[in-house]
């Protein structure tokens, strides 16, 4: 969901660029665009699975996880569904998120033969 998608902004044109780039964002709008681009970046980058991190308290990211599980596993690809903080390191659940990430590599490992 980093990858820049969006046009470049006008330094002229400061508040009509935001208001072109923010709603353009596929994390923001329907979660079929969102879909979308993590096929697109998944082909891109020829990956062989999908972590799929959302934010605590953010439910367009939280809710659309069971749906981009669902179009993703179509395409027999893993899918790891991770909840953090993006803003406070302090609140990172490492201690948590460690054993998930480790576990859903050795099943990616197995799968690879």
């Amino acid at each position: 969901m980093n990858n820049i998608s969006w046009e470049p902004s006008n330094p002229d044109h400061t508040y009509q660029s935001l208001a072109r780039k923010i709603p353009s964002h596929p994390g923001a709008g329907p979660v079929k665009r969102r879909i979308k681009k993590i096929e697109q970046a998944y082909r891109e980058f020829a990956a062989d699975c999908v972590i799929h991190f959302s934010p605590w308290g953010c439910r367009q990211f939280t809710n659309s996880q069971p749906f981009i599980r669902r179009e993703l596993r179509k395409k027999e690809s893993s899918f790891l569904a991770l909840q953090g903080d993006y803003i406070d390191r302090g609140s990172f659940p490492a201690g948590q998120i460690r054993p998930r990430v480790e576990s859903f590599m050795e099943i990616l490992a197995e799968q690879a033969g």
